[in-house]
């Protein structure tokens, strides 16, 4: 007996120090978790896109979660199908390829379609055999996923609405433990908030260059690409040419039809200047129905003949308001 209880306590022991190497690891593996989530919230203050940020959360989950080698990062699209934003070791094109409803997905199955929370696939290909068509198994085969054996995968939820799902892959089947589903709950946790983040930097950025009615500039940002512009000129010769648009009787459309016919014409104006001009060109709203281009190295008669085209779009399109046509006529200067 007294041997079976040395045997015991050694046991114990071994398993306690097991326990304590384990959350020892698991601190350190937080630890450089936290500084990459760090990292990363602060480059998204470049306004990178949000594709591009997504490859860099899951290129993190890689290198954190211990036996991973590749993943994907997937959203739903407007029509609630599969979307492939991010890929790594697999051939994202092809992904993108793949036609499935988000609600079809592994994960959400594995859930019974209830609180989603991560879980470790060791027989994706059975599971995929029940949810893909033929057509699109071959293409998911195609794109190198059939060299990942098990794959760990979480939902990223933003304020209680799933935006997406995180998964990293492995070509080891026993490659994740309940470390990892730990980790990548904290993981996606955080990558939450970055996604959240650069939303709100995003718009933030675009509402202090673009109108937020015409989506066309606006006029701070105008003012401070004209003077970049004409810096250039000076110091490197050229022209730029400054065009004042006034938008005629746009105060009758106000006062007799009201203001959200007024938006339409406004609307209707912007995009029809934007789309008619060249990307070296600028056009802004400057104010009420006033707005505002400048044209580099560009002649004034070729300028001239750009705005009889645009005033010949504006015939051929009128908008109509309680059964009334409506041409949109403009002034300039």
């Amino acid at each position: 007996m007294l041997i079976k209880y040395s045997n015991n306590l050694l046991l114990n022991q071994k398993t306690i120090l097991m326990a304590a190497h384990s959350d020892r690891d698991f601190v350190v593996k937080n630890n450089k978790l936290r500084e990459a989530i760090i990292s990363l919230n602060h480059s998204i203050l470049s306004d990178k896109s949000m594709e591009n940020l997504l490859e860099e959360i899951l290129k993190i989950a890689i290198n954190t979660i211990e036996g991973s080698s590749a993943g994907t990062v997937i959203i739903p699209d407007s029509e609630g199908m599969v979307k492939y934003t991010a890929a790594s070791g697999m051939d994202l094109e092809k992904l993108k390829k793949i036609k499935i409803k988000f609600k079809d997905i592994i994960l959400l199955k594995m859930n019974n379609n209830k609180v989603l929370k991560p879980k470790i696939i060791r027989n994706k290909a059975r599971l995929i055999d029940g949810l893909m068509e033929p057509e699109d198994i071959e293409i998911y085969n195609n794109a190198g996923t059939h060299e990942y054996v098990s794959t760990l995968c979480a939902p990223i939820f933003i304020d209680s609405t799933i935006y997406g799902v995180l998964s990293v892959d492995s070509c080891d089947k026993d490659a994740f433990n309940q470390d990892d589903i730990r980790m990548m709950e904290y993981f996606t946790s955080e990558m939450a908030l970055v996604i959240k983040n650069s939303r709100l930097i995003s718009k933030a950025f675009h509402m202090s260059k673009y109108d937020s009615l015409t989506n066309v500039h606006n006029r701070h940002y105008f003012e401070d690409m004209a003077g970049v512009a004409f810096n250039e000129i000076k110091r490197y010769g050229g022209k730029l040419h400054f065009v004042l648009f006034d938008l005629d009787n746009f105060k009758i459309i106000n006062d007799t039809y009201g203001h959200e016919s007024g938006d339409r014409v406004l609307k209707e104006f912007a995009e029809t200047i934007k789309t008619s001009i060249r990307g070296s060109d600028l056009f802004a709203r400057y104010g009420g129905d006033e707005f505002i281009a400048y044209f580099r190295n560009s002649d004034i008669k070729d300028i001239e003949n750009k705005i009889l085209t645009i005033k010949e779009k504006f015939n051929q399109n009128s908008l109509v308001f309680e059964g009334k046509e409506y041409t949109t006529r403009f002034s300039m200067v």
